[in-house]
């Protein structure tokens, strides 16, 4: 069995067919100091339904920023709604930050969750050990793993082992979605009050891909 689990788990990525389901008959999960806690309260505001959660699998993966800049139109939307005393229709679909622990689908009115990683050895290393402890039965019951976004930790091309490394995890996620080194984030402080900064053309590109695939219903399209 453990060789099994092995060869799934490494396989390359142009031979993949990524489970998006648990299987705890194939997977086995992560050692007990590598599994992802559990909410035990409520993140999300009672009165707004995000359509997804961004979850962090190690500190420093980007899932807060990737949550703001989810979010910014739809705060743009709403305010402009207000203004206008129009009703909040069709409002943008966004996120909430779920921190290092999957939420809790008692207490949320959503379940589906984006995993959030850097191209660091530890950081995809982290992302497939969320993986492997979802596919094997032991994230909560009714979680919905939709995929992973990989943040470059710097700029230029990755070295080959964390290439590969990166690759694998197209068979054990359901979608994967990458955004490039942006220079100008570095520069954000994380501190309440910060203005929104802009956002990068290509983290645009992969939030249209998550607003796709997961309809504002908190749905998989």
């Amino acid at each position: 069995m453990a060789k099994r689990i092995t060869s799934v788990l490494t396989r390359p990525a142009h031979r993949q067919n990524a489970l998006s389901a648990p299987r705890s008959d194939v997977f086995s999960p992560p050692p007990a100091d590598r599994l992802l806690p559990v909410h035990s309260t409520r993140i999300a505001a009672l009165t707004e339904h995000a359509s997804w959660a961004f979850v962090a699998v190690h500190g420093g993966s980007g899932a807060g920023l990737l949550t703001q800049l989810a979010r910014h139109p739809y705060d743009l939307a709403l305010a402009a709604a207000v203004a206008a005393g129009q009703p909040p229709l069709g409002l943008p679909a966004f996120a909430v930050n779920a921190g290092r622990a999957w939420p809790d689908p008692i207490l949320e009115r959503t379940t589906w969750v984006v995993v959030v990683c850097r191209t660091t050895m530890r950081g995809l290393g982290r992302a497939r050990d969320a993986a492997a402890q979802y596919l094997a039965g032991r994230a909560p019951d009714g979680v919905h793993l939709v995929g992973v976004v990989t943040i470059a930790d710097q700029p230029g091309r990755l070295p080959q082992p964390i290439a590969a490394a990166k690759g694998l995890l197209a068979g054990v996620f359901p979608h994967t979605w990458h955004v490039p080194y942006v220079p100008e984030y570095r520069l954000l402080t994380g501190l309440p009050g910060e203005e929104c900064p802009a956002t990068h053309p290509a983290v645009d590109d992969v939030l249209a891909a998550i607003r796709t695939t997961v309809t504002p219903k908190g749905h998989l399209a």
